[in-house]
């Protein structure tokens, strides 16, 4: 997934956050099961990750639950 999530930056498809002095770009986490997105609060964003879960769903044949995903705002 972290290459599909840095190809989307790449295109300007998605915008991460960039952090500390050094301005690090950050866009997920991931975890054993689970993926924390780190992004700007735009629809667009929303959009491209929902699009990559699709995608995954359609190449693994396994779903994606998304009543048990959240989306939250921080610092806005």
């Amino acid at each position: 997934m972290t290459g599909v999530v840095r190809q989307a930056e790449g295109k300007g498809l998605m915008d991460g956050i960039k952090v500390g002095q050094k301005k690090i770009p950050m866009s997920m986490f991931q975890f054993v099961d689970d993926i924390v997105f780190v992004c700007k609060a735009k629809t667009q964003n929303i959009m491209v990750i929902k699009s990559m879960f699709r995608c995954f769903e359609i190449v693994s044949s396994l779903k994606v639950n998304f009543k048990k995903s959240k989306t939250e705002s921080l610092g806005v």
